[in-house]
C-alpha cells in the first residue's frame, strides 16, 4: 500500500485544419501528465505536429510536415524495489517514530523499499524531432521530378543519483551519480525523375530513375561519479575525479544509391519490369563499397485474352515470374572493417602509463551480401472473385554472407 496508490492522468489535445483547392494544412498539439501508481513514478509528454501541402504553381507542388515530442519519465519504484518489498521483514515499518525511514535488523534483508524510492533520482528525458519536405514539378506531359529531404533526430538523457542512507542497520556511505546521453541523427535526400505515358491505347510505359543519399549518426556517453561531499549537488563534476569514469562511442554510417526502373505493358496482358540499383556504403573498405543489384519480372494476365474474356468461371488469371538481387550491409560498423583502437594501461619500462593499442582487427575484405530471389506465382479468381488467391514458389540464395 505504501508503494502503490491511485494515480491521476490528464490529457489535453488541440487541432486546427483547413485549406482550399490549392493549399491544405493541419496543426495539432497535445500535453499528457500522468502520475504513476508506483511511488515516485510519473510521465509527462508535450507533442506538436504540423502538415502543409500547397500548389505553388500550376506545375509545381510542395509540402512540409514535422513533429516534435518531449517527455520526462520518473522511475521511483522499479522491479528490484518491488521485490524488496515482497521479501522484507514484516516487522519493519515505513518510518521510525522520529520520522526517518525504518530498516531491518538483519544484514541479509533488503533495504527499506519506500525509503529507496523516495530518496533517489531516476528519470529519463527524451526529445524527438522529425522533418520531411518535398517539391514535385511537372516538367512535361507525363514527366515529373520530385525531390524530398527527411530528418529524424532523437536525444535521450538518463539521470540517476542515489544519496547515502541509513535504514536500520542497512547503511550506504556512497553517493553515486550516473548520467547517460544517447543521440541519434538521421537524414536523407532523394531525387526521382518519372516518365509515364500510353501510346496507341495499348502500349504503356513507366520509366523512373533516381538517386538517394542518407547518413545516420549514433553516439553515446556514460559518466559515473562517487565521493560527493553532499547530496545537494549531484552533478558529475562535483564528484571525486579520482574515482569517476567516463565511456563513449560514436558510429557514423552513410549510403549513396542510384537506381532505375522500367515498366512496359501491352494491352494490360503482357507485363515486363526491369530494375537496377547501385548502392555504396561507408561500412565497407575501399574497393568493396559499391555493389550492383539488378532484377527482372515478367507477367501474363491470361484472363485478358480473348479466349477467357467474359468467362463465367475464370475472371482473373495471372502468371508471373521474376528474379532479382538485393544487397545487405548488415549491422556492420566501422570497427568490423577497420582496426579498433582502445585506451589502456601499459608498462613498457616497468612504469605504468596510459596509451593506445589495437584491440580488434578489422576485415577489409568484407563486402555487400547479395541475396538472389527466384519467384514464380499464379494469381487467380473464380466466380466473380468469390474464390480467389495466390500460389507462389520462392527460393532465396545468399552470397558473401555477412
Amino acid at each position: 500500500d505504501e508503494l502503490f496508490s491511485k494515480a491521476f492522468m490528464t490529457s489535453h489535445n488541440i487541432s486546427v485544419s483547413g485549406g482550399n483547392n490549392k493549399t491544405t494544412y493541419a496543426f495539432s498539439g497535445g500535453f499528457l501528465d500522468q502520475d504513476g501508481i508506483a511511488l515516485g513514478s510519473s510521465f509527462r509528454r508535450l507533442s506538436l505536429r504540423a502538415n502543409v501541402d500547397t500548389e505553388i504553381k500550376s506545375w509545381l507542388r510542395g509540402g512540409v510536415n514535422f513533429s516534435f515530442a518531449e517527455s520526462k519519465q520518473n522511475v521511483g519504484t522499479d522491479n528490484n524495489t518491488i521485490m524488496s518489498a515482497l521479501i522484507q521483514q514484516p516487522t519493519v515499518a515505513v518510518t521510525s517514530p522520529d520520522g526517518s525511514f525504518d530498516g531491518p535488523d538483519d544484514v541479509w534483508m533488503p533495504e527499506n523499499p519506500v525509503g529507496l524510492a523516495s530518496i533517489r533520482t531516476n528519470n529519463n528525458r527524451k526529445t524527438n524531432f522529425r522533418f520531411n519536405t518535398y517539391l514535385e514539378a511537372t516538367l512535361l506531359k507525363g514527366l515529373t521530378f520530385k525531390t524530398e529531404v527527411s530528418a529524424d533526430w532523437n536525444f535521450n538523457n538518463y539521470y540517476y543519483y542515489q544519496p547515502d542512507y541509513q535504514f536500520g542497520i542497512k547503511t550506504s556511505d556512497t553517493r553515486t551519480s550516473k548520467w547517460t546521453k544517447t543521440n541519434t541523427k538521421y537524414w536523407s535526400w532523394r531525387n526521382i525523375l518519372t516518365y509515364n505515358n500510353t501510346f496507341a491505347e495499348k502500349h504503356n510505359i513507366n520509366v523512373m530513375v533516381g538517386q538517394e543519399m542518407s547518413q545516420s549518426n549514433w553516439e553515446t556517453q556514460v559518466g559515473t561519479a562517487t565521493g560527493f561531499l553532499s547530496n545537494t549537488t549531484p552533478d558529475l563534476s562535483a564528484g571525486d575525479i579520482t574515482t569517476s569514469t567516463t565511456t563513449g562511442s560514436r558510429v557514423v554510417n552513410s549510403i549513396a544509391s542510384f537506381f532505375g526502373r522500367a515498366f512496359y505493358s501491352f494491352d494490360e496482358r503482357y507485363l515486363l519490369t526491369a530494375t537496377i540499383r547501385r548502392d555504396g556504403s561507408s561500412k565497407f573498405a575501399k574497393g568493396n563499397k559499391w555493389g550492383w543489384f539488378p532484377a527482372v519480372a515478367l507477367a501474363w494476365r491470361a484472363s485478358q485474352e480473348s479466349f477467357l474474356q467474359n468467362n463465367e468461371i475464370i475472371n482473373n488469371l495471372k502468371l508471373r515470374a521474376g528474379v532479382g538481387q538485393t544487397g545487405n550491409a548488415g549491422n556492420l560498423t566501422g570497427i568490423n572493417t577497420y582496426y579498433k583502437v582502445s585506451q589502456g594501461a601499459f608498462a613498457p619500462n616497468g612504469s605504468l602509463v596510459n596509451g593506445m593499442a589495437i584491440s580488434k582487427l578489422g576485415n577489409d575484405k568484407l563486402k555487400w551480401e547479395t541475396l538472389t530471389d527466384y519467384n514464380f506465382g499464379i494469381d487467380f479468381g473464380f466466380f466473380n472473385n468469390r474464390l480467389s488467391g495466390s500460389v507462389d514458389l520462392y527460393q532465396r540464395l545468399r552470397k558473401d554472407v555477412i
